[in-house]
């Protein structure tokens, strides 16, 4: 029989390890069936095994020091991606290769910045 309490550490990590094995297979075969089983297969398991699991998972430090690189993360890959973005639209003529690889950043950026904009206004209207 299988400890839950052992299995709750690593099923992380083996589910992780099987979705992403399937998505390769699935890339290097090029039949996206492969990815459409992994997630059939692997977020049934997940939630099965998260909730067979009583104890507390996170605390408040952990949720804190998530929150502030979360916050770290953005500021650093916003600005660069628009940016960068922004350099590689500029310079179409020199490289048009690259006009969808810019053109797809600012927009990750600034869809980013919208996001995190709503998300702020919600949560201050929810008082959290």
């Amino acid at each position: 029989m299988l400890d839950v309490n052992k299995l709750s550490k690593y099923e992380g990590g083996l589910i992780g390890a099987i979705f992403g094995a399937s998505t390769g297979v699935s890339v290097a075969t090029g039949n996206l069936i492969w990815v459409i089983a992994a997630v059939a297969i692997c977020l049934p398991i997940h939630h099965m095994l998260r909730r067979r699991v009583d104890e507390v998972i996170e605390d408040e430090m952990i949720f804190r020091i998530s929150e502030k690189a979360s916050r770290t993360a953005f500021r650093i890959f916003t600005p660069v991606a628009a940016f960068a973005g922004l350099v590689i639209v500029v310079l179409r003529g020199t490289y048009p290769q690259y006009l969808q690889l810019g053109l797809t950043l600012t927009y990750s950026a600034c869809s980013l910045m919208i996001i995190y904009v709503a998300a702020v206004r919600y949560y201050m209207k929810k008082g959290v």
